[in-house]
């Protein structure tokens, strides 16, 4: 019975684990998102200015958050997205339309599919 127990209370410790750590990506993805689609909207303005502001603040706040997930996130997503946000930053530098918003669309899409590869369900635990 006691083995039990402990299994039981380990199983509830990694599970609520597991909500605490996608509840905090799925925030600050979500912000990530959000000030990139300011960036992409600034863009389509061309307000660079106000663009570049915009993504900077994107940047400052993934290296933030990418110190603490190589804990949880596989290490060449992370690598994609450090290449993305440069090439974002020289893409908007250059004042270059087109290719400043593929570069922010697929930010957008590769933070989005990250989030969903944490949600806890039953496919993610096999």
């Amino acid at each position: 019975m006691r083995v039990l127990i402990i299994s039981t209370l380990a199983v509830l410790l990694v599970i609520g684990g597991w909500m605490i750590l996608y509840n905090t990506i799925n925030n600050n993805f979500t912000e990530l998102t959000s000030t990139l689609n300011k960036v992409s909207e600034n863009i389509e303005a061309q307000d660079w200015q106000l663009a570049y502001s915009e993504l900077s603040k994107t940047n400052k706040k993934w290296k933030g958050l990418k110190n603490f997930l190589p804990l949880f996130l596989d290490h060449r997503e992370i690598y994609k997205i450090d290449l993305m946000m440069t090439r974002a930053d020289i893409y908007l530098k250059k004042k270059n339309v087109p290719l400043s918003l593929a570069e922010i669309e697929a930010l957008k899409t590769i933070l989005h599919m990250l989030k969903e590869e944490e949600v806890p369900n039953l496919i993610n635990i096999l």
